[in-house]
């Protein structure tokens, strides 16, 4: 009978699994190059998002009110800087956690924007090499974050010291002069959104939002995003373009026409690995529509 020969082919592929083994990641150039720099279609912004991101985080998770700060790259000084006064990070943590693709301390949390353990390596895109201060509980450690000859991403101390500091981290990052204005630039798209601005020499704006007005009425909605002036969903700060074209959106294209900003709560929507856009499973149509 069929149901016979069903179950005996059953049998005999159960019996004929010998061995079994996990698919796994070489760690090659290649693959780093994938997880960094090809990662993201726009590198500045990137950088400027990810490392905003685990500032503002980091802050979140000491309950330090003080704003992060940020400095431009500029003639007397031309490095990114991104420091923040928040929890720090351990030597081990740095050798361990900070290094590792797709490892992070705020998986499975709401309280926090980054959660893939990507956004730390984010610098490759742009250079070979950044530095890294950490202080953690009286210990300053400096690190050197480079690429190996074989086009590897790797980590050195350089330098410790006992200090009566407060905790937190700094990122820094040389950049070239011709890309002073772009830096500069994409960090108003960048943090636009945030609840707190960074200290800055620089000047940042927040979005002048409008308050919307209700469904089928005018938005009266004069938003600059940064984005195309597309329609966006703003989620830990971070602006999300809208696919306002998907089909799932046809009922509300005349709404999502006026570029229109809406709130979510962090893990409302699922954003794509770059953090470039949103991807679109049913929990993220749902909080759109």
């Amino acid at each position: 009978m069929i149901i016979v020969d069903q179950v005996e082919q059953k049998a005999t592929l159960s019996s004929s699994i010998t061995d079994t083994n996990q698919f796994s990641i070489k760690n090659s150039a290649k693959a780093f190059y994938i997880l960094s720099t090809s990662l993201y279609s726009n590198a500045i912004l990137a950088i400027l998002r990810e490392l905003g991101c685990n500032a503002r985080d980091s802050h979140v998770e000491a309950g330090q009110d003080k704003p992060w700060r940020l400095h431009l790259p500029t003639m007397i000084n031309p490095m990114l800087e991104i420091e923040d006064y928040g929890v720090g990070l351990s030597h081990d943590q740095v050798m361990n956690l900070f290094t590792t693709f797709f490892e992070s301390t705020k998986t499975g949390s709401n309280d926090f924007v980054g959660a893939l353990g990507l956004g730390s390596k984010s610098p490759f895109s742009y250079t070979d090499n950044f530095t890294i201060t950490s202080v953690k509980d009286g210990i300053r450690n400096v690190y050197s974050a480079y690429k190996t000859d074989a086009g590897v991403p790797a980590i050195a101390r350089m330098h410790t010291e006992s200090t009566g500091a407060g905790n937190g981290v700094l990122i820094q990052i040389a950049v070239k002069t011709s890309d002073f204005n772009t830096f500069e630039s994409n960090a108003r798209a960048a943090f636009q959104f945030f609840d707190q601005l960074p200290t800055c020499n620089k000047t940042l704006n927040k979005a002048n939002l409008k308050e919307f007005a209700p469904f089928g009425e005018d938005l009266g909605v004069n938003v600059q995003v940064g984005y195309g002036n597309k329609s966006v969903v703003v989620m830990g700060g971070i602006g999300y373009p809208i696919d306002t074209a998907r089909k799932e959106f046809t009922e509300y294209s005349n709404i999502l026409s006026h570029n229109i900003v809406l709130p979510a709560s962090i893990g409302d929507v699922e954003m794509t690995p770059s953090r470039e856009g949103l991807t679109y499973n049913k929990q993220t149509v749902d909080c759109v529509s």
